[in-house]
């Protein structure tokens, strides 16, 4: 992601009141405290059924995507928090990964089924020399200077690797924001104002032979064999502030990239990596923007003259990031619409959003703030999920994927917030992480999104059924500051109760488990909230 100064921006002001939150450790750290404000004890208020009610409509005999995954990247502090006591990162990995539940029905943690691996250029060996001024923005590199390699670098990350893979996330993705810096032009891990596209075409064999080399050897040395490779990040940018890594490609490069690497893959037959394009900064560079950097549906999956239509290990995935498309309202539905518009013309072709946290100046007014910073509870939580909810029905996603899963930043873009050093520190859960787990814990892969309709603008639904299981799932989103009246309705289908699960600002609503309910009553959704009903299918 292209946020460069972030490091510059200044706090105007903090709001809330501090609390301390235990991190295992007995060191609790200082941290906004979410607002007490909804206090439903353990059910959702039954109202009487006179009562004008918001109607939700759901219909599970109209389908739509098929959802593949709900992911997060290892981006930049994993390295850092990867290091730290096991214990820690234990309880860490089960907040991220895991699908248990707790006695009371809780679920343990948010269940993400992706993981986004950052394999780096070289930067941190560089240290000072590398112009990248933060060293958690710096990232090690596999590629020793003398071609020889030291599975040893990445530590942190690697561990998280394989806790993921043990609590049984499937989608493992290997994703790069610059060649290693012994391949680049200027011999550093982001471009030149002189000459932004910091490498050449002869060095692609050479870059493709080290992504797969890194697989093998991450497969080796971890057990892990990752599921996708994505070999360019957001080309689109010039990378050229020394804010991160980071490497800008025009389409006919980024093409003859990924010609080489599917042909690399080719002749390593121990390997099911498959190969995931394109990290678009931003969706419009799906469908236009011109041939030299966007247009990238058609450059990938074109069927004139194009020597990728043959690609064995090319997935039909085109990907892209939700960056500055969130406002206007008729942006933020306008251009979802154009991109499904595009895809559509590939029967077949899934898209994923593999990227997003709030940038910009559109965001920053959104959120009502006239600087950036952190915020761990619901006002960003909700932001955000109403861009997940958009993406989902006007992109018609199949996955979608956060940021950072831990930030040390004084913006909003964690996950997990978390303050210390590479040996240990302490770390602090948002209510955005917990907002996340309402889709990623209850839509497993292979569900299908399916007609889910409410006419209250401040309401947004999304549905899905999972035929495996029988279940039927809805996320309900209140953005607004005031309870609604709502009842359900559902065709072609009986459905009789609904177990809720809240998330709010109240410190105990993580997935927080209530009675069920009837759908023949209406009840109270209380205010900035988001709720996951699950039912059972008929």
């Amino acid at each position: 992601m292209n946020r460069p100064g972030l490091m510059n921006m200044v706090v105007c002001f903090l709001l809330g009141v501090f609390f301390n939150i235990s991190c295992n450790d007995g060191h609790p750290e200082v941290e906004e405290r979410p607002r007490d404000t909804i206090n439903i004890g353990n059910a959702l208020k039954q109202l009487d059924d006179s009562v004008n009610a918001t109607l939700i409509n759901v219909n599970p005999d109209v389908q739509y995507q098929v959802i593949d995954n709900f992911g997060a990247s290892d981006c930049w502090l994993t390295q850092m928090v990867g290091n730290w006591p096991v214990s820690k990162k234990e309880a860490i990995a089960d907040l991220l990964f895991s699908n248990d539940t707790l006695p009371n029905g809780q679920p343990e943690g948010i269940g993400l089924n992706a993981w986004r691996f950052n394999i780096g250029a070289g930067s941190a060996e560089q240290g000072m020399e590398s112009q990248i001024d933060d060293e958690w923005r710096r990232a090690e590199c596999f590629l020793d200077e003398d071609g020889s390699y030291d599975w040893n670098k990445q530590e942190g990350q690697q561990w998280f690797l394989k806790a993921a893979r043990e609590r049984g996330v499937e989608k493992l993705i290997g994703f790069v924001n610059s060649p290693p810096v012994h391949l680049t032009k200027n011999g550093l891990a982001h471009g030149s104002v002189s000459d932004p596209e910091n490498i050449t075409e002869d060095s692609l064999p050479d870059y493709a032979k080290f992504l797969v080399d890194v697989t093998v050897g991450l497969k080796n040395n971890t057990g892990v064999e990752l599921t996708h490779l994505s070999p360019f990040n957001e080309p689109q940018w010039d990378w050229t502030s020394n804010s991160q890594e980071g490497c800008h490609m025009t389409n006919s490069l980024t093409k003859k990239l990924v010609f080489q690497l599917n042909n690399e893959l080719e002749t390593n037959a121990s390997l099911d990596t498959r190969i995931i394009v394109s990290e678009a900064g931003q969706w419009e560079y799906l469908y236009s923007k011109g041939d030299l950097i966007g247009n990238q549906v058609d450059l990938f999956f074109g069927n004139e003259n194009n020597p990728l239509k043959d690609a064995a290990y090319l997935e039909k995935i085109i990907t892209g990031h939700s960056y500055n498309t969130t406002t206007p309202e008729s942006a933020l539905v306008g251009i979802r619409k154009l991109v499904w518009d595009k895809v559509s013309e590939y029967p077949g072709l899934e898209v994923w959003s593999t990227e997003y946290c709030p940038l910009g100046n559109g965001d920053l007014q959104q959120l009502g703030w006239q600087n950036w910073r952190k915020d761990t509870g619901m006002h960003v939580a909700l932001y955000v999920a109403r861009i997940i909810h958009h993406d989902l029905v006007y992109v018609h996603v199949s996955a979608w994927q956060w940021w950072l899963a831990f930030s040390n930043y004084n913006y909003p873009d964690g996950l997990i917030y978390v303050n210390g050093d590479a040996t240990d520190g302490t770390y602090t859960v948002s209510k955005l992480m917990w907002t996340l787990g309402n889709y990623s814990r209850f839509i497993e892969s292979g569900n299908k999104r399916i007609s889910a309709i409410c006419d209250e603008k401040e309401f947004l639904v999304t549905a899905f059924r999972d035929d495996l299981n029988k279940r039927l799932i809805i996320v309900l989103l209140n953005t607004s500051e005031k309870a609604r009246a709502t009842k359900f309705e559902f065709e072609g289908s009986s459905v009789r109760t609904l177990r809720p699960y809240i998330t709010s600002d109240n410190k105990s609503h993580n997935l927080y488990p209530l009675l069920n309910i009837s759908v023949d009553h209406t009840y109270e959704i209380p205010p900035g909230c988001a709720i996951t009903f699950v039912g059972q299918l008929d």
